[in-house]
């Protein structure tokens, strides 16, 4: 982790505690299990374009073709996506 890569991480409220988002928005990410409802599988990138907190951390990931058109919006857990780092 980088020097100024904690400044970078959301940080979102709820009911007065502080809750520390694991990524942030524009993120890529790297799927670690496969979603076959998604035809997304393990190790495809994408990236996070929205990070939820309400009830669960949890990370709405966009993954492209290779034109950028969009193939899958996916609801993804922290537990199943890590960075990647170029």
């Amino acid at each position: 982790m980088g020097l100024f890569d904690k400044f970078r991480k959301s940080k979102v409220k709820r009911n007065e505690k502080d809750i520390f988002m694991k990524f942030a928005d524009h993120d890529v990410v790297r799927t670690l299990i496969d979603f076959p409802d998604e035809n997304i599988k393990k190790g495809e990138t994408g990236t996070v374009v929205m990070p939820f907190s309400n009830h669960h951390e949890a990370y709405e990931v966009e993954c492209v073709n290779d034109d950028g058109t969009t193939r899958a919006m996916v609801t993804i857990l922290p537990e199943h996506i890590e960075e990647v780092h170029w």
